[in-house]
């Protein structure tokens, strides 16, 4: 069975249907549906197909690291394919091995009739234009990190429904930031700049406090639902509570 069979089978073996798992997981039924029909690019990135595939699993009780091995081996066996069949075919030489003889004996000889002859001399075999060639320069680009800045902050909390799985947050970047995150025992999980294009996911006990150094061209999914940050304005800094609903 593929993983969108497997995710499927036990959901109707458990008697759910997607509206109970929507309210659930809170994963919208077209996601729900592009997974259990195997359906990979109905995500943006690959990044959320594998966090809302994790979600899903985990609720239904299956085994989500299999799952996720299973999928990752089988885009990396997809990957290896394509490579062998886009290699060009050997060019084969013997086939023509014949022709390239005569062709060689004919310049040959053609060579040998010219000279004798007096109709060419040395600089008449030289190739008659003038080779020419082009330099390349590749410049290196450096990054320098901004100062560090006062800035204005604010606060935003969001609950999501008790869940007896650890808590999960994906961060995603499209601009330089940086990020502070804490779990709810006040341990420090990283502190650190997060480049543009890089995505992280950590996992934690009933929720997270995270900072932002400024949140525009960041995106936070909780639990695989996306979070309001808000008006994006350049250089505010956000200080974030998640939780979920347990007492």
């Amino acid at each position: 069975m593929t993983i969108g069979e497997t995710l499927k089978a036990t959901r109707v073996k458990k008697k759910l249907t997607v509206e109970t798992v929507r309210q659930a997981t809170k994963i919208q039924i077209g996601y729900i549906n592009a997974l259990e029909e195997d359906n990979p690019s109905a995500f943006s990135a690959q990044i959320y197909y594998k966090a809302f595939l994790k979600n899903y699993a985990t609720f239904l009780g299956l085994d989500a690291a299999e799952l996720l091995k299973i999928y990752e081996n089988a885009r990396k066996a997809e990957k290896e394919n394509k490579e062998l069949t886009s290699r060009p075919m050997p060019f084969k030489y013997s086939n023509f091995k014949f022709s390239a003889i005569i062709v060689l004996f004919s310049l040959m000889l053609t060579g040998f009739i010219y000279l004798s002859a007096g109709l060419g001399n040395r600089n008449s075999l030289r190739y008659p234009y003038p080779l020419s060639t082009t330099n390349y320069c590749v410049k290196s680009v450096e990054y320098a990190l901004p100062e560090r800045q006062e800035t204005t902050e604010y606060t935003h909390i969001q609950r999501t429904p008790t869940a007896t799985a650890p808590q999960t947050i994906l961060i995603t970047t499209a601009a330089r930031t940086w990020v502070k995150i804490s779990d709810m025992a006040g341990n420090t999980l990283t502190e650190r700049i997060m480049n543009a294009g890089e995505h992280r996911e950590w996992s934690a006990q009933g929720g997270f406090d995270i900072i932002l150094g400024h949140t525009a061209g960041v995106n936070v999914l909780f639990n695989g639902q996306r979070v309001d940050l808000g008006q994006r304005a350049p250089g505010q800094r956000a200080v974030i509570t998640l939780r979920n609903d347990a007492p």
